[in-house]
């Protein structure tokens, strides 16, 4: 398996392997995960195989023996996984590669990588996927671009796991000593590639033209090395020179970012090979300078007294003290006979031992986590959500997922799979229904014709229960929609339509799924179902020009036609704090350009009101330069103002608050405007307020008002219970763990209710709304108020510390991650929220403390954009 020498290359220098000077990187991670993990292998099938360490309990999470589909698993932190396939999620054969994403238990199959209309020459699809760590992005390997002398070979691409900005990596590098007039690039390409630990930078091995090994008639060779690039393009280098011919996924960066492995073709006789450069095997590269294992592992550590193609599939354990790895040629120099095991061996090369784990040969993947209980029950169930799969139903253009899911003795999940599907077909003699990749039941097109019959799995000594199905030879139902299209405005929104289903005489359930090949339509309810029904979804922000997006379903189409992005708000900073003089940064946008801003504003107060407030309006004349006016204590935008020129001297001032010229400031560049005040709270303005910000273009169209920061006004000390704050006080992510403090004078004991209220005013209603009862320093009851915002409930409710999670609507609050910590006169609620995305827009945090007999009111601590 290794590649053939290179004929046109000029010598490699004597020393073979050369380690260069270590590398700058971040601070290493936390120490490492000790459970034993699990391997994650692709099989000669090829499926996708997950085994626990010792080898039991192997099951197949996509893929289908037989059928050959997937390949190449990489996986993230999050446990999601990237791999390669040659089949879409429809059952369609794509002919080349593609990356596909898919959740940990082999659920939500989607593609990211896009089908090329026609191929290009020298195109081979895109191969090795690796997933960075913190799961948002996706290196692999492509020829999709050529080099400025038309040749074309592997350089690694990145794209986001979303799908989006999809770009090339690594550059192509040309020989200096070629006399072509476009130059020679055909000795730079890349061979492997491997993620560091924080998701920075990619380690890689390949071949290109470098001085860093040496020189041949004083200059570069081409010559096969070990490098790094962040993944920003930035800070290419060599770290290693070594004629590393051999399997080109032996590379890996171990846990804790200190040490990058490969493997090597070592020839050791039996048969010998081309390119081969003898010890060690496996080769190490230490960042931290400290020269570890700088021996390697030998092929004798290894047990075989050949390494034909090199040790490969190489992956660190979770704790970074093991290696597992392949030996393809464990035989006196001969390949395995059937598949290929998995090996395991320490990082000084001893406790070398060979496990039962069989795999193809194209990836080995260490993940962390408990190894998986013995499975006690094997169902089939359906991809549309409470309709059982009973029948399932095809036809030409619709196929339906039967997920096998796997239950331990108590009943819970622990994965969806099975490696095989058997099908019986007692209604005509052509097979009308294949089992494809994923779970998949697709209409045999080639088969044709109608058909009914069962559907079973089996997995680990387990069979399923028995499912029926029916093939159409078309569609069985009528299909139509409640509207054709909708408006929404260019700051996004939601959506709902109808789906009405007639089955005439066919007696089908009529399954549906809706799907959206547009990014920034996201279904959020209703993907799929049977009979009549509905869809919502939600539609992002958008910044640019008019757009339009459809969601495809049971053969009809809705149109989503969303505004050109007009004036947007960008946000506060300091976007939170607490002091009487502050200056504060505030930005505005406009995709056109920041000149047609007509005017943007800033309100601070404790609600959305313009009465009493510091409520300043600004007028951009140049691009440092306008007019700014402070709104007079009665609010009233048609004056009078108190209104000064900026660049300038003097001030603005009210009864809240007043504005210096000098350290106020406004810069346009772009399509951004930035907007910097000098302010000085009043001292009777005191409390907690929320800043709000709003911009309106030339042709009056505007943002409308986004709270984006929160500010405290200082004030005398509150008596009996009251809010302290909330950390982070700013935040932007869809999950994200709070830490809420309340305080009591008379002593944490005294704290009877303590209140959270999330939403983008002071509203109980559709709001992630949480009321928590103590009933001592450790403990107490964490209530989640209904969608209808009733105090009096029904509630959502869990114990803490405890298990299991409370959800409505907008929120839902896990107990693991949450926990509360109560001294003196403090307590501390920290609680693990995610919101729904049909929340998404910019909310306030408000909190509340109340005793027996005092309260706190609510006050406005932070601010959120959920996504």
């Amino acid at each position: 398996m290794s590649r053939a020498t290179n004929s046109l290359r000029p010598p490699i220098p004597t020393a073979v392997l050369v380690l260069l000077g270590a590398i700058g990187l971040p601070a290493p991670p936390a120490a490492a995960q000790s459970q034993p993990g699990r391997i994650l292998v692709d099989n000669t099938g090829p499926s996708i195989l997950e085994f626990n360490i010792d080898g039991s309990n192997g099951f197949a999470i996509a893929g289908n023996t037989g059928n050959n589909v997937v390949f190449s698993p990489s996986v993230a932190g999050s446990g999601t996984i990237a791999f390669n396939s040659v089949t879409a999620v429809d059952g369609t054969y794509l002919s080349y590669r593609h990356i596909f994403l898919m959740n940990a238990d082999g659920t939500n199959v989607r593609q990211i990588t896009p089908n090329p209309p026609s191929a290009p020459s020298g195109y081979n699809g895109e191969l090795n996927p690796a997933i960075s760590p913190d799961g948002t992005m996706v290196a692999f390997l492509a020829t999709l671009h050529k080099a400025p002398d038309g040749s074309q070979n592997n350089q690694i691409y990145l794209v986001n796991a979303d799908g989006s900005n999809l770009r090339q990596l690594t550059p192509y590098v040309a020989n200096p000593q070629s006399n072509q007039p476009v130059g020679d690039y055909t000795g730079s390409y890349m061979d492997g590639l491997a993620w560091s630990p924080d998701s920075s930078t990619l380690a890689f091995r390949g071949t290109m033209y470098t001085s860093v090994c040496g020189t041949y008639g004083e200059q570069p060779i081409v010559v096969n090395v070990i490098g790094s690039v962040k993944a920003d393009g930035t800070g290419m280098q060599v770290l290693a020179c070594d004629n590393n011919d051999g399997y080109v996924s032996s590379l890996d960066w171990s846990p804790d970012g200190t040490l990058i492995v490969w493997g090597r073709n070592v020839n050791h006789g039996a048969q010998g090979c081309s390119g081969c450069v003898g010890e060690p095997a496996i080769a190490f590269y230490d960042l931290s300078g400290r020269n570890r294992y700088s021996a390697g592992i030998t092929s004798t550590q290894l047990t075989t007294d050949s390494c034909q193609g090199g040790p490969h599939c190489i992956h660190f354990s979770p704790d970074g003290s093991q290696l597992a790895y392949v030996d393809a040629y464990p035989n006196h120099g001969n390949p395995c006979q059937s598949s290929c095991n998995v090996s395991f061996i320490k990082l000084d090369g001893s406790g070398q031992t060979n496990s039962t784990i069989p795999t193809g040969g194209n990836t080995v993947w260490w993940e962390p986590g408990a190894a998986l209980a013995k499975p006690a029950q094997m169902t089939l169930a359906s991809n549309i959500p409470n309709v059982p799969p009973n029948p399932v139903e095809v036809w030409p253009g619709f196929s339906e997922q039967v997920i096998p899911t796997l239950s331990d003795s108590g009943g819970d999940l622990i994965l969806h799979t099975a490696q095989n599907y058997v099908t019986t077909h007692y209604f005509y003699a052509s097979p009308c229904l294949n089992i494809g990749p994923f779970g998949l039941a697709v209409y045999n097109s080639n088969a044709g014709g109608s058909g009914y019959g069962t559907i079973s799995a089996a997995n680990a000594g387990l069979t399923s229960n028995t499912v029926n199905f029916n093939c159409w030879s078309s569609s069985p139902c009528t299909f139509s929609l409640g509207s054709a299209s909708t408006a929404i405005a260019d700051g996004g929104g939601t959506g709902t339509f109808t789906v009405s289903a007639n089955p005439g005489s066919s007696g089908s359930t009529c399954p549906w799924i809706a799907t959206t090949s547009a990014s920034w339509i996201t279904i959020t309810s209703g993907a799929s179902g049977s009979g009549n029904g509905s869809v919502s979804f939600s539609v992002s922000n958008n910044t640019g020009a008019a757009r339009q997006g459809t969601i495809a379903i049971a053969g009809q189409t809705y149109t989503v036609n969303q505004a050109e992005g007009a004036a947007r708000t960008g946000g506060a900073n300091p976007s939170a704090g607490s002091a009487l003089n502050q200056t504060l940064t505030f930005t505005f946008s406009d995709p056109t350009g920041w000149q047609n801003l007509g005017i943007v504003n800033v309100l601070i107060d404790n609600f959305l009101d313009g009465r009493h407030a510091c409520f300043v309006a600004f007028m951009a004349s140049g691009a440092s330069s306008g007019s700014l006016y402070l709104v007079d204590d009665a609010g009233d935008a048609g004056g009078p103002y108190s209104g000064m020129v900026l660049p300038g001297n003097g001030s603005v001032q009210n009864s809240q608050c007043s504005v210096a010229g000098a350290g106020s400031s406004v810069n346009g560049s772009g399509n951004t405007l930035t907007l910097t005040l000098a302010i000085t709270f009043s001292a009777s303005f005191a409390g907690n307020k929320i800043v709000y910000l709003a911009a309106q273009d030339n042709a009056g169209n505007n943002s409308g008002w986004q709270a984006l920061g929160t500010w405290g006004v200082p004030g005398p000390p509150p008596a009996g219970p009251a809010a302290g704050g909330v950390s982070p006080a700013r935040s932007s992510a869809a999950t994200q763990t709070y830490t809420f403090t309340f305080t009591d004078t008379n002593g944490f004991q005294d704290l009877s209710v303590l209140n959270v209220l999330i939403n983008d005013f002071l509203d109980g209603r559709h709001a992630c709304y949480v009321a928590f009862v103590p009933s001592g320093a450790t403990g107490g009851s964490v209530y989640l108020v209904d969608d209808a915002g009733d105090a009096g409930g029904p509630y959502s409710g869990m114990l803490l510390p405890g298990s299991g999670a409370v959800t409505n609507s907008q929120c839902t609050v896990n107990a693991a991650g949450s926990s509360v910590t109560a001294s003196g006169n403090t307590l501390t609620l920290t609680l693990a929220v995610t919101f729904n995305q049909s929340f998404a827009g910019d909310r306030v945090i408000y909190l509340a403390a109340r005793s027996n007999t005092l309260n706190s009111n609510w006050q406005s601590l932070g601010s959120v954009t959920v996504p």
